[in-house]
């Protein structure tokens, strides 16, 4: 995984704001299945 800061803040913005409206471990998961597909596609 890259190492990119701006997206690790992106994923973490993200994970908090939906952890307010429902499962965290999900949506962690989506955003992480999300970042590795951008990841993927950036190489």
């Amino acid at each position: 995984m890259s190492g990119n800061p701006v997206l690790a803040e992106r994923r973490m913005n993200y994970a908090n704001k939906c952890a307010i409206y429902g499962d965290r471990t999900e949506w962690i998961r989506r955003a992480d299945e999300a970042l590795a597909e951008f990841d993927r596609q950036a190489h």
